[in-house]
């Protein structure tokens, strides 16, 4: 099982992009990966608006531990630009998910295209 952590928007559109990362979730847990996506966990009690240091460094603290970073969707945001740099650095190679999953459940899921 590979750990891999979701890097897609977040702050334009927070509830858009908390559904459509539910749905990356979904897609590899079903293919047998551990999704890391701070966008679901750390809203919970990190108000990004006004803490948004600290949320990038949780960030990064989160992409420490996986084996992964898969960038989704077709606009890099400055934070996704953010962690994308931070795994080049730790030896990273991000993986590219350019089609977000569609909510219905039985659709053949997009697989992500290595360095692409």
């Amino acid at each position: 099982m590979r750990t891999i952590y979701v890097c897609h928007p977040y702050s334009g559109d927070p509830e858009g992009n908390r559904v459509k990362v539910l749905r990356i979730c979904k897609m590899l847990a079903d293919r047998g990966d551990l999704p890391i996506a701070p966008q679901i966990y750390l809203p919970q009690f990190v108000d990004e608006a006004t803490r948004r240091k600290l949320a990038m460094e949780m960030c990064v603290a989160l992409l420490t531990a996986c084996d992964e970073i898969l960038v989704c969707g077709g606009v890099v945001s400055p934070g996704m630009l953010e962690e994308i740099n931070f795994a080049n650095a730790m030896g990273i190679r991000p993986e590219y998910l350019r089609e977000i999953p569609e909510p219905a459940d039985g659709q053949q899921q997009p697989k992500p295209q290595a360095g692409a």
